[in-house]
């Protein structure tokens, strides 16, 4: 059985070998999420932290540079989690962005929608109170 460094270890190597071959960047996101869980698992608050702020690179760099190249399903997803990566750091205006961007998108699920229109609503409300309390 692994210890914890050993899982990171074995992590940042594979990590390093997707970088070499040019590897989606969709499972990059996944690779990176997965290491986040682990450590928050652990208890590890502040690496899980680092590993998110990781892991909001690679959904940037996905969204931005790659969003032609992945399916409407992978498009939602990192989107939904890049939103709740900007929510997270208090960034509650880009997060509501990116909900919007995803909210034009057709083909989306009906309760998925619901749920992106009821976290667009909640945004818009953290970012007014915010707004206020400057």
């Amino acid at each position: 059985k692994r210890d914890i460094n050993q899982v990171i270890e074995e992590y940042y190597y594979f990590n390093k070998l997707i970088a070499v071959y040019n590897v989606d960047s969709v499972i990059k996101v996944r690779l990176w999420q997965s290491i986040a869980w682990l450590l928050e698992d652990v208890k590890d608050d502040e690496a899980a932290y680092k590993a998110r702020r990781i892991l909001k690179i690679m959904i940037e760099d996905s969204w931005f540079n790659s969003r032609v190249m992945t399916q409407p399903e992978d498009e939602c997803k990192l989107t939904i989690k890049l939103s709740l990566l900007y929510k997270e750091e208090g960034n509650y205006k880009q997060a509501r962005k990116c909900l919007l961007t995803l909210s034009q998108l057709k083909n989306i699920p009906l309760p998925i929608r619901n749920i992106i229109q009821d976290e667009i609503l909640l945004l818009k409300e953290l970012s007014k109170e915010e707004h206020e309390n400057e």
